[in-house]
């Protein structure tokens, strides 16, 4: 970074040069030795024995002193210039003082310009990255109102400079300050130049642009659950799935606050239009979502049973799984092969949250049901072989693929037979097997 003021350092070696009758000479060296938006100290490296000297400070571009002008006489060195003022160039002039009476001659002019008081470092410049892709965009104007501050911003001004080698390398100048998005991802860093608009100071820095991730986070729209043995609606919970130590939150219903709800998570028995509003307690990026809560619905379901086929129809929409008789879950409302009887069937919601609920069906077997009802068909799926088997002897077996070729054909007389499966591609084939005059077709799968 460079200093923050421009200086101009004249260094004079001068050679012991005696004016008439004058043994005193001129200090060697006069250089600033630290400066200040306000102050000068000058450091004097003397060409001879002296131990005063006499400094003139004068506005810039003021004629030289002559050998009669005054100035301040001292014996610090270095020598501090107090009071100055911000952004001004002054010009300084040094003899050195041998005795009472004799002077060496005035030093060249050393032109120096007080600096821009300006608050560092400069704060990095932070902004919400709404689709969190690690890219924002940066108003750098209206962080140039801070990095001015307490400034004259008729006097100073700014511009900012892509990052390169060369500070203020007018080819990377910044030409959409106003609306400037950063070049990598999550951070980019920048130079800044603060200057006069009518003077030759000037200060460069650096400005750290940050793009903050913001919260993600999603509420889904879901419906009221009715417990019909309290006739009343089981309180729906929204949750943000977020931190409540890394996050503040605020929900509301329609565009009220709801008193109180200041968690991650949030559970009611109201219908409306609910919206959370997600703040990052470190960052204070924000983001929001909404969802819809529907009144309770209760659901409808039906079972109709055909020749040991039982069908759940639900009136509702939505996803569910279904159980009969407390076996296993399946996401298919259809059971087949059901014995005689009644039954009881579960219906399992998958997203609203609802509790089971259950439906009743009674079986009752036809005549075909009642000759097959304890036929088994195994294993199935078939790699090989399957086996037939009935407590009743069957009179015939006839295979056939999806498209009704018939790929098998058998009368048997037994009440256990092997087909040979070995032949037959993969697939869904259809098994027909007849007894008494009354036939049933299963589906068999061959691997």
């Amino acid at each position: 970074m460079k200093q923050n003021y421009y200086l101009t350092v004249l260094l004079f070696i001068l050679t012991l040069n005696f004016v008439s009758g004058q043994n005193c000479p001129a200090p060697s060296i006069v250089l600033p030795s630290e400066n200040t938006p306000y102050s000068v100290s000058l450091l004097t490296m003397s060409a001879g024995s002296e131990t005063q000297w006499e400094i003139i400070i004068l506005p810039g571009g003021s004629p030289a002193p002559t050998a009669s002008s005054t100035g301040t006489i001292t014996a610090s060195n270095p020598f501090t210039f107090t009071n100055l003022e911000q952004c001004t160039s002054y010009d300084f002039y040094v003899r050195a003082k041998c005795s009472e009476s004799e002077s060496s001659n005035w030093t060249p002019r050393l032109d120096i310009i007080t600096g821009i008081p300006l608050v560092t470092p400069i704060p990095d410049l932070l902004v919400c990255d709404t689709d969190n892709d690690g890219f924002a965009t940066f108003d750098l104007t209206a962080h140039s109102d801070l990095i001015l501050t307490g400034l004259d911003d008729s006097f100073y001004a700014v511009s900012y400079y892509k990052a390169s080698n060369f500070l203020g390398d007018p080819a990377q100048l910044i030409t959409n300050p106003e609306s400037y998005t950063n070049t990598t991802p999550h951070q980019t860093l920048i130079s800044v130049k603060v200057y006069s608009n009518v003077g030759r100071c000037y200060y460069y820095g650096w400005l750290n642009l940050i793009a903050l991730p913001t919260p993600e986070v999603e509420l889904h729209d879901a419906a009221l659950c009715f417990n019909p043995d309290t006739q009343t609606s089981t309180p729906h919970t929204f949750d943000s799935q977020l931190s409540d130590a890394e996050y503040d939150f605020e929900w509301f219903l329609g565009n009220d606050p709801v008193s109180g709800a200041t968690g991650s998570t949030f559970s009611t028995t109201t219908p409306g239009t609910y919206t959370v509003t997600v703040t990052n307690s470190t960052t204070g990026c924000q983001s929001t979502a909404t969802a819809t809560l529907s009144p309770p619905a209760t659901l409808m379901a039906t079972a109709t049973a055909n020749n040991q086929t039982v069908t759940v129809t639900i009136d509702n929409p939505g996803n569910f799984h279904y159980q009969i008789d407390n076996g296993s879950v399946q996401s298919s409302p259809i059971f087949e092969n059901v014995a005689a009887g009644n039954h009881t069937i579960t219906i399992i919601p998958l997203q609203s949250g609802c509790p089971p609920f259950s439906i009743t069906t009674t079986v009752v077997l036809s005549d075909v049901d009642f000759i097959f009802q304890k036929l088994h068909l195994y294993p199935n799926p078939v790699t090989n072989s399957l086996t037939v088997s009935n407590p009743e002897a069957f009179t015939g077996i006839t295979i056939s693929n999806l498209l009704g070729q018939i790929v098998f054909d058998r009368n048997v007389n037994s009440n256990l037979y092997e087909v040979d499966f070995s032949n037959l591609s993969k697939g869904i084939y259809l098994v027909r097997v007849s007894a008494n005059d009354q036939s049933k077709t299963f589906k068999v799968i061959k691997e």
